[in-house]
């Protein structure tokens, strides 16, 4: 796999620094179950006979959860700033020490250097971005399937 990654760079220490980053972003992004669970929990009143839907209660929007205070999906923000950091990284590294930017000019796949500069870190954005669509469709679906429906804001379109 070291046709990935600059020769000199272990592909193996790389993948595992992206890997780290990526569950990172993950776990951030369970912020929201955490702001939903208290937006559901002020749904209702708490007595000894147990929870009770307060009347006309209406839980916050599932915009206004996933941005709220810290937006649930900062840490996926973060990971592709990263990632592009990798991506110039790989192509400075060239540049540095014996200057190896010559002798991958004079390879004959005039491909080697970018294949070996972009594979890993655009691999990664991609599964970041497969991973954050589908986080949002699970919360969304939480959302809707753990919200009474009464609770739910409804948007009123008026066409003009």
């Amino acid at each position: 796999m070291g046709k990935y990654t600059p020769p000199g760079i272990s592909f193996a220490n790389q993948l595992k620094l992206c890997l780290i980053g990526w569950s990172a972003a993950i776990g951030w992004s369970i912020s929201y179950l955490a702001k939903y669970a208290t937006a559901r929990a002020n749904l209702y009143e708490y007595s000894l006979k147990g929870p009770v839907l307060r009347k006309g209660a209406v839980i916050t929007s599932f915009y206004e959860l996933l941005h709220e205070g810290l937006d649930s999906f900062d840490g996926f923000s973060m990971f592709y700033i990263v990632m592009i950091g990798f991506l110039i990284y790989h192509y400075i590294y060239y540049y540095q020490g014996s200057k190896s930017i010559y002798l991958m000019r004079r390879l004959p796949d005039k491909w080697e250097i970018h294949r070996r500069s972009i594979t890993l870190p655009l691999v990664m954005i991609a599964t970041g971005l497969v991973t954050q669509i589908a986080l949002w469709m699970l919360y969304y679906g939480i959302y809707l399937t753990c919200t009474p429906t009464e609770c739910l804001a409804t948007v009123i379109l008026i066409n003009h």
